[in-house]
């Protein structure tokens, strides 16, 4: 309880971060230059771009004055054109207005020479224009430094004016986040269930239940809708750490995630996590339990060759994909297993991730040791008709595809001996279930 309190107090005080008026803290016509490739003011430290080739003083029809930079930058992987040392402030946010024409990609950014933090939302312009266009990107300081560094990114760029830049002015501005439950910011009715605040910054905080090198997952209470990943390769977090952090939501892909973190702090370690909670498959395959640190049951592996080293479990209803984003595990078909892993959505599909080999283990609770129903089934593979004969109680017969459609479903009335049609099943993997006085005892069939 005591360290659930300090959480929710952390977050209290950190919502209360101070604010800034909007005040201009530099400007650049371009009009001053060492030679022709090194404008006043730019060339910072993290500058990568070609400071000969990449760097040009361009006259030609400037937006103001007398003058412009020409950014030269035919790659795909994006170069940096730094200002030289600006204050920058942790959690601050800054207006970077620019003028620009020319083709190719652009964005802004500013670091505090350890962290980079990017344009909100993170993304490029693609300029195609000769014509002077204004943008007005905002970013949010990672840190803070009194020489800190605001960056123009570009790649792409095409002749003959590549990407022309004028008249740059950075603003201080007086920006209040909000701070947000976990909750709140995945809850959503809609079609599809987008996060209301997609595209917002905000302030949150949680127990990671899940990390890796480049995302790691919060989670607040538990049960649905109480889980978010956070996309983040520059902060270290281990598993029951309590975090507040502040950040941009986006729908990526239909995943609900925080990038572009900044006012990261962890406020205490080894903090027992929310979950997991027991869920039948069936809710692993929904919006709410996205994120959400989750148990299965007594599941059986009915597939193991689904391809990227994923596999189909099924819990007598419902099938369910694993991945090994993770942690790699080989499972094996037919075998039953309770499963710990962190609900997901990848590729247009909700999927269970477990975390360790700790998480994937033999169920203790065997249908085949638990249920006195004995039951053979053949042939199998079958073509035109399953043969089941059933020594003992069954209630029911159930035939699920590896979707987990239910393509058959019926009460056995006292039948020890039952034939089903499966002239009308498509070819392909099925896991037949007897289901007892709610035990299942299942098995995988093959049809023709």
């Amino acid at each position: 309880m005591k360290k659930v309190f300090t959480l929710i107090v952390a977050i209290l005080l950190f919502s209360a971060y101070s604010q800034v008026q909007g005040q201009v803290i530099f400007t650049s016509g371009f009009e001053t230059w060492s030679g022709s490739h090194h404008p006043a003011g730019w060339v910072g430290t993290k500058t990568t771009i070609d400071t000969t080739t990449g760097i040009i003083k361009s006259t030609t029809s400037p937006h103001g004055g007398s003058s412009s930079v020409q950014l030269v930058n035919t790659g795909s992987s994006h170069k940096r054109f730094t200002t030289t040392g600006v204050s920058v402030e942790s959690g601050v946010f800054y207006e970077v207005s620019y003028w620009v024409n020319g083709s190719g990609n652009i964005r802004c950014g500013v670091t505090d020479l350890t962290a980079f933090s990017l344009y909100v939302p993170i993304g490029y312009h693609a300029i195609s224009s000769a014509t002077w266009t204004q943008y007005k990107d905002t970013v949010v300081g990672p840190g803070t430094n009194a020489a800190g560094e605001f960056v123009i990114s570009v790649s792409s760029t095409v002749a003959p004016n590549h990407l022309l830049i004028d008249d740059v002015t950075i603003t201080k501005l007086a920006i209040s986040v909000p701070t947000v439950s976990i909750h709140d910011i995945q809850y959503s009715t809609a079609t599809p269930a987008d996060s209301p605040y997609a595209g917002d910054n905000v302030n949150t905080g949680g127990i990671v239940t899940a990390a890796s090198s480049s995302f790691f997952v919060l989670q607040s209470h538990a049960g649905p809708w109480n889980g978010i990943e956070v996309y983040d390769n520059t902060h270290v977090v281990a598993v029951g750490d309590s975090v507040t952090l502040s950040g941009t939501v986006s729908e990526y892909n239909g995943l609900t995630e925080i990038g572009g973190v900044y006012n990261f702090t962890i406020v205490n370690s080894s903090n027992p996590l929310p979950g997991p909670e027991i869920i039948p498959v069936v809710l692993v395959n929904s919006e709410p339990y996205e994120c959400v640190f989750m148990r299965l049951e007594n599941v059986i592996c009915t597939d193991t060759a689904v391809g990227y080293n994923q596999y189909k479990l099924f819990d007598g209803n419902d099938t369910c994909t694993a991945d090994d984003i993770l942690y790699h595990f080989d499972a094996t078909p037919g075998a039953h297993y309770d499963v710990n892993g962190i609900g997901y959505y990848y590729f247009s599909k909700y999927e269970i991730l477990p975390r360790s080999a700790a998480d994937i283990n033999i169920s203790t609770f065997s249908v085949e040791e638990n249920n006195t129903t004995e039951v053979k089934m053949y042939p199998n593979p079958v073509v035109n008709e399953l043969n089941v004969v059933i020594n003992g109680k069954a209630d029911a017969i159930r035939i699920t595809d590896m979707l987990g459609n239910i393509v058959y479903n019926e009460f056995t009335k006292g039948q020890s001996n039952i034939i089903i049609n499966t002239r009308n099943f498509s070819a392909g993997s099925y896991v037949v279930s007897l289901l007892n006085e709610g035990v299942i005892t299942a098995r995988q069939v093959i049809v023709k």
